[in-house]
């Protein structure tokens, strides 16, 4: 269950306006079937299962899947100036909002119970300028691009045994020749 949009707004001829947004409740049933049967068939017949008693408690049904984030968006807007002392430049910035991140359960204490393990959310900010020019016939684009403007330190989690640190501020110049 949840909600999901993405729209794109020209705000005038040279701003532009992109927004996105998703929030889902996730909830998982009847995981591993065949697992669950044959490990029944097993006990049934007196035999043990420890591995597969330690698999099945760490994936219980009602809990959502690896990687499940429950509300993402973004939101990106750019300027670009046609007239003027500032002809030819542009401007935009963005932010991307990540609540937190769900990689899996792990029996953290050690009770014989899987608990469930939540990564915190995060935003990180994001800015943009940029510059288009004809030089020898040809346009020329050159852009400046500041990601993770604050340099915050998160964490984007798949699951219990994969993830990345999130990286820190960095500066990025392209030049595109068409």
């Amino acid at each position: 269950d949840g909600v999901e949009f993405d729209t794109v707004a020209n705000l005038t001829r040279n701003w532009r306006l992109v927004w996105n947004y998703s929030s889902n409740e996730l909830e998982t049933s009847e995981r591993y079937p065949d697992t669950k049967k044959a490990k029944s068939i097993a006990n049934a017949a007196g035999g043990l299962t420890p591995v597969t008693d330690a698999f099945l408690a760490s994936v219980p049904d009602g809990t959502p899947v690896a990687g499940f984030t429950k509300v993402r968006s973004n939101l990106v807007t750019s300027y670009r100036f046609e007239n003027g002392p500032m002809k030819g430049f542009s401007i935009g910035g963005g932010g991307q909002y990540r609540k937190e991140s769900y990689p899996g359960n792990f029996d953290l204490d050690r009770n014989g119970v899987a608990e469930m393990i939540w990564t915190p959310g995060y935003f990180v900010g994001n800015l943009m300028l940029g510059y288009r020019t004809r030089l020898m016939n040809r346009t020329v684009n050159v852009g400046f691009n500041i990601n993770n403007l604050f340099d915050k330190r998160y964490y984007r989690a798949s699951a219990l045994s994969s993830g990345a640190v999130g990286i820190g501020r960095d500066f990025r110049l392209s030049i595109r020749v068409n």
